[in-house]
């Protein structure tokens, strides 16, 4: 009888290879079972360029549930946001005029194992983001915080680099120093070390204090306070922003110019 059952879990069914890898029925697996089960099964996201405004590639909250809301209902597993703590709305006067609101809260996530109901887990999780409308800006910081929670939760592959992982742009002078093959090669050789060590005086120089409050205000407009700023540098760099190259300056610079151009668009709403 139970070799029947097994045939009769064939391949092409969820349900079926979960049950033939783990040799376990779902209605009894444990909900951290169901945890690492939908972990193996979440495909691949590919991220898409929503947005002209936006010049780099994400992936939206949706793109997210597409992909692992079949293999939840397949499971058994159900998502709740079942409290939001520490809720604000604040005003925020920018410097070159108009008004925008800063949202902030903490979100607690609930999953429950439908198999029995006792079976849950939780965790927390910080919502922030900014818009000149107030309920767009609490709509864009749940879809943030959920949609990166996700991301961590189960290890998913979103494709392309994310444009908040990528490391500083590496410049060295090695690189400007290569000799060119020509026929005046030495000409073109005391050329290059000369870029070299231009391009080397320049990776050297630091930001003054009047780039660094262009660096702040830049933060400021995509939702960011100071402290979050401090904080977001040292993870991407490793570094305090007084010692940050011009380099990772200039492209810290740009990453807050991207994020603000994505919060206008209501975050991942298009």
């Amino acid at each position: 009888m139970a070799d029947d059952k097994k045939k009769d879990a064939t391949a092409g069914s969820p349900v079926a290879s979960f049950q033939t890898r783990r040799d376990k029925p779902i209605e009894v697996m444990s909900l951290q079972e169901k945890f690492i089960e939908l972990r193996r099964q979440i495909p691949r996201i590919e991220k898409e360029q929503h947005s002209e405004e936006v010049p780099y590639k994400f992936a939206k909250i949706d793109d997210v549930w597409r992909a692992i809301t079949p293999t939840m209902n397949e499971l058994g597993v159900n998502f709740d946001i079942v409290k939001e703590e520490n809720a604000s709305i604040k005003t925020m006067n920018m410097q070159r005029g108009g008004a925008m609101f800063l949202y902030e809260s903490d979100l607690t996530i609930q999953w429950t194992n439908a198999d029995n109901e006792d079976d849950t887990d939780t965790a927390q999780t910080h919502a922030i983001a900014w818009n000149d409308d107030p309920a767009k800006a609490k709509g864009s910081a749940w879809t943030y915080a959920i949609k990166y929670y996700l991301f961590e939760k189960f290890s998913i592959d979103m494709g392309e680099t994310d444009p908040d992982m990528r490391g500083a742009p590496k410049q060295t002078a090695g690189n400007a120093s290569q000799t060119l093959e020509t026929g005046s090669g030495n000409k073109h050789q005391g050329q290059s070390q000369k870029s070299a060590q231009n391009g080397q005086k320049e990776a050297e120089k630091r930001p003054t204090s009047s780039q660094l409050h262009r660096l702040y205000r830049k933060a400021e407009d995509a939702g960011f306070t100071k402290e979050q700023t401090d904080g977001r540098i040292n993870y991407l760099y490793h570094k305090t922003p007084e010692t940050l190259t011009m380099p990772e300056y200039e492209d810290f610079c740009k990453r807050m110019d991207e994020t603000a151009k994505e919060l206008r668009n209501g975050g991942n709403k298009q």
